[in-house]
């Protein structure tokens, strides 16, 4: 993007010499949210694994993966900058069902190499196809690293949280009855070289979605839509003033804040709440007694980039929603437990309605994950 240039005096113009050099580069991004215009770190109230940038072609009407054929993930990457990234490299993984994982966690799946013009985003398809697992259903966890290394290069691979240039879709879509539980397994994994207290929480929203809107969007737009309900963004008008004064961070959301003000569109109104039925919505967790540990690779270097970016946030954006705990426990450095989820869906359901439950995982207060839960009533 460029930079800045110094302020003058009302109509008076410096020499051509004397004007402050401009430095245009790429912006390479992949959106952790709607109105996601790249600026990190992410504060611990944004659902940074759900991506709307990520998705899988498949045969399943809702997105989600399917066992035993071949499926192909895409990524819609950005570049907000003035100037051609070329070349991009995009590096496609899966992961098992987790409320956090790490590198060491990440299957590879493939590469594509291309080029993303100024103000513009290219949907690439990952050619190389992905079949996932029967044992996990093909609830699987998706990661996108993308860079261009010569103008502008990743810097936190695998860290959504804090690099621009990554992406984590965590979400799953199933059907069920009003009334019927829904049940999933993931991990719960100690991604630090230290003891920790982990918690989980989760926000619930109870939405719905007209017909003919949910036909004009199209399934996977109506799905981000519903997925991105009620969720932290952060606002323009918030923007400038949510990192610490003086970093590198609130010079750059200066910047960024002037244009997105002109440049975000109106945020979209046809998704709507069931508010009355929110409080009859439950999650119940059980979480194994033993567990394994899996070594992790330069160990401490994500609870370092974490408290880096927290010493950043002045003002961190906080959930949107009330949050509920659905369990906390005590895991020993690099520890893995498996958690049984079951979700309760309200018997006043109506057919059409979705169930949102999106599930955080802290570690010592810090946000290192999490998992999004969308259930729609047939």
């Amino acid at each position: 993007m460029a930079s800045p240039a110094r302020s003058q005096q009302p109509g008076r113009q410096q020499p051509r010499e004397q004007r402050p050099r401009q430095h245009w580069t790429p912006w390479l991004l992949i959106r952790s949210y709607q109105f996601d215009f790249g600026l990190r770190p992410l504060g611990p109230g944004v659902a940074f694994w759900e991506s709307p940038d990520i998705y899988v072609e498949s045969s399943d009407p809702s997105g989600n993966p399917v066992v035993g054929e071949d499926n192909y993930v895409h990524a819609i990457i950005w570049n907000l900058g003035a100037k051609l990234a070329a070349p991009v490299e995009v590096d496609f993984y899966w992961a098992n069902p987790s409320l956090g994982f790490s590198s060491g966690d990440c299957n590879y799946i493939g590469s594509e190499h291309l080029q993303v013009t100024t103000r513009t985003y290219v949907d690439v398809r990952c050619n190389k196809p992905w079949r996932p697992i029967e044992l996990n259903g093909g609830h699987e966890c998706l990661l996108v690293n993308c860079s261009n290394y010569i103008l502008n290069p990743i810097r936190h691979p695998f860290e959504p949280q804090l690099d621009r240039r990554v992406g984590q879709h965590n979400v799953t879509v199933v059907s069920a009855y009003a009334s019927e539980p829904v049940t999933l397994q993931v991990n719960l994994t100690n991604l630090f070289p230290i003891a920790t207290s982990a918690e989980v929480f989760a926000r619930v929203e109870h939405v719905t979605l007209d017909a003919s809107d949910l036909q004009n969007l199209g399934q996977r737009e109506a799905i981000n839509q519903i997925m991105g309900y009620g969720a932290a963004t952060a606002s323009m008008a918030g923007i400038a003033t949510r990192y610490a004064t003086g970093t590198a961070e609130a010079h750059l959301a200066r910047r960024i804040s002037r244009g997105a003000c002109q440049e975000a569109p109106p945020p979209s109104t046809v998704v709507r709440s069931v508010a009355d039925q929110r409080s009859s919505t439950s999650v119940q967790a059980t979480l194994a007694c033993e567990g394994s540990f899996v070594p992790r690779s330069n160990p401490g270097q994500l609870l370092a980039d974490l408290l880096l970016a927290a010493d950043k946030l002045a003002d961190p954006v906080s959930g949107a929603g009330p949050q509920l705990r659905v369990m906390e426990a005590s895991l020993q450095p690099f520890e893995q437990r498996s958690l049984d989820l079951k979700f309760s869906v309200p018997g006043n359901s109506k057919q059409g309605d979705f169930l949102v439950f999106h599930l955080t995982h802290t570690a010592q207060g810090l946000t290192v994950g999490g998992y999004t839960v969308i259930i729609r009533v047939i």
